[in-house]
């Protein structure tokens, strides 16, 4: 069963609207998020800022709830954010996530049956 929250869908949107050029759309849809538990609005006019601020409002948001690793990778953002991560104590933790690492490796039981796929690259 697949469960999909309200807020989920709306910062979904709110994405999409600030991608087309809806700053003021995507921001209350954001503003709207925030207000159901009490934090101030948000605003900008920059559009990659509001990129950024339906981004970590997403991280906030869906912490927990498996949406990181699929946001990180439909906005391109996966290497830069796992090879920059950082302990306590601001040391690097050195994931060193490789290009390959971001797409699954076929199946190899669909390999077997369909000579035409081959394996994605690094696996």
């Amino acid at each position: 069963m697949y469960v999909i929250r309200l807020a989920d869908i709306l910062l979904l949107k709110a994405e999409a609207l600030a991608h087309s050029g809806d700053l003021a759309g995507a921001l209350d849809l954001v503003n709207q998020v925030r207000s159901r538990v009490k934090l101030p609005a948000k605003s900008s006019s920059d559009q990659n800022e509001v990129l950024d601020i339906t981004a970590n409002e997403r991280r906030l948001e869906l912490a927990f709830e498996g949406h990181r690793w699929f946001d990180l990778i439909r906005t391109g953002k996966a290497l830069d954010v796992m090879n920059s991560q950082k302990d306590g104590q601001g040391n690097p933790l050195n994931y060193d996530v490789q290009p390959y690492q971001l797409i699954y490796p076929v199946p190899q039981e669909q390999i077997d049956l369909n000579p035409f796929l081959t394996q994605n690259p690094g696996y």
